[in-house]
């Protein structure tokens, strides 16, 4: 069961600033942070979202770019609320397996902190909620992981194929749930893990095709790479040989034109390694 509960205020709410939430509660497994806009403030006026953990930037991600992550999940739009989420609605297996990337902060959490670049011209409003359950056993793989959601900026300069590095973590050990690329020129999609094709050369309409065979709905402009779009959980796909060295991943765009590509690396992993 996910209770409904307030957040702090946040502080420095003012358009071309920086608004801060600099102390969450701690103890409960976040599910989800929910935010609620106002005063002109959108999903696109939110120009950087940042979770810090420890320090850590857990999480990186424009409110644009959220929202449509969120449509590709088939997850509620609306102009003024804005979700992130650490569980997997979509994951079939019961409530162990949706909460996978649920945050427990009662595992090695110090301190959390939320920042949110605001837009100019605005006179925003910005206040949160988050969906908390009673810290639960995920089993011993999964007990201190969550989902984090990294991001990475290329601008390959002409057409063509090119393997453009998303970020997978300080090291290796954690897993890939998802890998979205968004663009304005890409036609199709490799990706390789240590030479071996996990999605083949495919166009972004064949990707998507498949994608949405059963929990997907997908966008333009994004291409993805959705090891799990079939609901199992266990589909992720691994940073770590079997011998415990890192693996080798290549993720390789074709462009139809030069473009600037932003990537988001969806991960399951620990504070020790984000």
């Amino acid at each position: 069961m996910s209770f409904k509960l307030k957040l702090p205020p946040f502080e420095n709410v003012v358009a071309s600033q920086t608004a801060v939430m600099p102390r969450l509660p701690r103890g409960n497994m976040y599910d989800a942070i929910a935010f609620v806009l106002g005063g002109g403030n959108t999903q696109a006026n939110m120009s950087a979202i940042r979770l810090l953990i420890n320090g850590k930037i857990a999480w990186n991600i424009t409110g644009t770019h959220l929202d449509t992550l969120n449509n590709f999940d088939k997850l509620k739009d609306t102009a003024t609320g804005l979700v992130m989420w650490f569980a997997d609605l979509t994951a079939e297996g019961g409530q162990s397996a949706q909460q996978i990337g649920s945050l427990d902060t009662s595992k090695g959490v110090e301190e959390m902190q939320i920042e949110v670049d605001l837009g100019a011209g605005i006179a925003p409003t910005l206040k949160a909620f988050y969906l908390a359950s009673p810290p639960s056993p995920k089993g011993d793989r999964f007990a201190a992981a969550f989902k984090s959601v990294l991001k990475t900026v290329h601008a390959p300069g002409a057409a063509g194929q090119f393997n453009l590095p998303l970020a997978l973590g300080s090291r290796a050990g954690s897993f890939l749930r998802r890998a979205s690329l968004f663009h304005a020129n890409i036609t199709s999609l490799m990706v390789k893990r240590d030479g071996v094709n996990v999605l083949d050369d495919l166009t972004i309409a064949e990707i998507a095709y498949i994608n949405e065979q059963l929990k997907r709905t997908a966008q333009a402009g994004m291409a993805v790479f959705d090891p799990i779009s079939e609901g199992n959980i266990e589909d992720m796909v691994p940073t770590l040989r079997s011998d415990g060295t890192p693996a080798n991943f290549e993720f390789l765009p074709t462009l139809s034109a030069a473009d600037t590509v932003t990537g988001y690396s969806e991960i399951i992993t620990t504070i020790d390694r984000i």
